[in-house]
């Protein structure tokens, strides 16, 4: 396992996600991606995975900043990590990328919703699932313990 995705949205289960993939990058030497998509935006100013590579080189809007400042804590903890910011559905986005860096595992959180929630609304961490051609790991979100 040398590149792991990880989806991330910024919410109470982003820390606990870090928490999970952070010795696991460790021991197996992972290159970690943090995908972000946001919500469609007319001045949406996305970092692609073009552009990813090079995320040192651009200006940060402010955007990027929650991204960059993740990416850049893990960098500092020995993980080589690359920001992805991305706008568009976010399930087909996440396995774009994964297709795109050729990875191994995905890990992402779960907002622990219920059923009824995910019938209405739906589950980027089951649309995930089913669609993954890799393995995925899913850390419960807080509520569900």
């Amino acid at each position: 396992m040398k590149r792991i995705v990880i989806p991330i949205d910024f919410s109470d289960v982003t820390d606990r996600v870090i928490e999970f993939v952070t010795p696991l990058a460790t021991v197996f030497d992972a290159k970690l991606w943090l995908v972000h998509v946001a919500q469609p935006h007319p001045d949406f100013n996305g970092l692609s995975l073009a552009q990813a590579e090079d995320w040192r080189m651009i200006s940060v809007l402010p955007v990027h900043q929650p991204l960059i400042a993740l990416a850049e804590k893990l960098n500092a903890e020995g993980l080589v990590t690359t920001p992805v910011l991305l706008q568009g559905p976010p399930v087909e986005s996440i396995h774009e990328t994964v297709k795109a860096v050729d990875a191994d595992m995905i890990v992402l959180g779960s907002h622990g919703h219920g059923a009824l929630y995910d019938l209405l609304v739906g589950s980027v961490s089951e649309g995930v699932m089913r669609y993954s051609t890799v393995p995925v790991c899913i850390v419960p979100s807080p509520q569900d313990e």
